[in-house]
């Protein structure tokens, strides 16, 4: 096997334990506490390595959704999300699950609203933000100032 004939990507992990998961070309996942021991598995193992903030330009859903983003502050992190119905029933969702009081404190109805969260999603982790899953730890000025952004620069 020559070396890269393999291909993985690495994302920030939702496991507990792990930090990094390295998602395999033929679909099987391997978790690492570090970015450096993912990559030395795979030079280990042969296996080429796109960096974790790097993504496909190739979309992950097949159809265009209308609905809403949206950001809930709460416990000094802000969930960027979307959703096809009322944002403020999102909200009264989560907070069953949830010890902090959560608020709603920004909504906007998009064309495209996977495509244009996924971008958000992306850009707040590229600036370091992300603390796990759909969670960054930031204002939510900085996110609104970000989507204001990129609507400007023609993402929507």
């Amino acid at each position: 096997m020559s070396v890269g004939s393999r291909r993985a990507r690495i994302y920030p992990s939702k496991h507990p334990r792990y930090a990094w998961v390295l998602r395999l070309c033929d679909g099987a996942a391997k978790f690492f506490q570090s970015e450096e021991l993912a990559g030395a598995w795979c030079i280990k193992n042969r296996v080429a390595l796109k960096p974790a903030s790097v993504r496909s330009n190739r979309p992950h859903y097949k159809s265009v959704t209308a609905g809403y983003l949206y950001l809930i502050q709460g416990g000094g992190l802000v969930k960027v999300g979307y959703t096809t119905n009322d944002p403020a029933e999102r909200v009264k969702a989560l907070q069953v699950g949830s010890p902090v009081v959560l608020d709603l404190v920004y909504r906007e109805a998009f064309e495209d609203v996977v495509r244009f969260e996924r971008v958000v999603h992306d850009e707040l982790f590229k600036l370091g933000f992300w603390e796990r899953g759909e969670w960054f730890k930031c204002d939510p000025d900085e996110v609104i100032e970000l989507i204001d952004m990129l609507k400007n620069e023609g993402f929507t």
